[in-house]
């Protein structure tokens, strides 16, 4: 699964800004409040003391497909991260890292198909979704294609809407085990005759 080639090119026209705001930060040029509004919106936040900083990272359709699992493992080694956890939004987060780590990681992240753009700030928030969607045995029907479609859509829009806060969508196949009705925009996938099935927003 994958975001088209204009967004892409978009994101990474992007990069520069996220660049500026690290170096600004680290170089005590940029005070904390400030770098919250420029490093938000590409999924960095200063950590208390403001000596470091986490990264969070998204995965579309929020599933780690296995090149990237292999990339993510890489990467721990490579930087010696120490703390790392995954979000209550599925997405990952690697903490206490210095600049040149974050924009590497960034750089990285970004040729594996992790788009760490709109994972904080004022955006569309990760697309989230039942843990077992796809393998569970009581799921009405597949969910995924429908994840993945409104995962890239979601990307897509980043960066083109002036939201007033973060907008979150979620999916549920059974139990609500998803949390659909918490969020902004909620499918719940339910069976409602034979042979038929269809999302309800919750």
């Amino acid at each position: 699964m994958a975001i088209s080639e204009e967004v892409r090119q978009r994101f990474a026209g992007e990069f520069e800004k996220f660049q500026a705001g690290i170096e600004g930060f680290f170089k005590k040029e940029i005070a904390p409040k400030d770098f919250k509004g420029i490093g938000g919106g590409f999924g960095s936040y200063a950590e208390r003391g403001h000596e470091s900083a986490m990264l969070r990272l998204r995965f579309l359709g929020s599933r780690i497909l296995p090149y990237q699992m292999k990339f993510l493992v890489n990467s721990v080694k490579k930087y010696d991260l120490k703390y790392v956890h995954f979000t209550t939004g599925q997405c990952i987060q690697f903490h206490q890292l210095q600049g040149e780590q974050i924009l590497e990681l960034y750089k990285d992240c970004f040729e594996h198909d992790i788009y760490n753009r709109g994972t904080g700030g004022d955006n569309l928030r990760n697309v989230t979704a039942s843990p077992l969607h796809g393998v569970h045995p009581d799921e009405p029907f597949a969910v995924t294609p429908y994840l993945q479609a409104a995962s890239e859509y979601a990307v897509s829009l980043i960066g083109t809407l002036a939201l007033p806060r973060k907008y979150k969508i979620g999916f549920s196949v059974v139990d609500n085990e998803g949390h659909a009705n918490y969020k902004d925009l909620g499918f719940l996938a339910k069976e409602m005759v034979p042979l038929m099935s269809m999302l309800v927003v919750v």
